[in-house]
């Protein structure tokens, strides 16, 4: 993700939440949901805050 622009993050982050189911207890699209947690909302927050 590191190597996107921050228009194509925009982009990825938009298609992956929506492919997120809403917040739930019974699991939904994991791979979408770890995704968007783990490697894009991350990503993220370090080009806001600049490290």
């Amino acid at each position: 993700m590191r190597a996107l622009s921050d228009e194509n993050l925009v982009a990825t982050a938009k298609f992956y939440m929506s492919h997120m189911a809403p917040m739930q207890f019974a699991p939904g699209e994991p791979v979408y949901d770890a995704t968007m947690w783990h490697i894009i909302l991350p990503e993220m927050m370090a080009r806001v805050t600049g490290r």
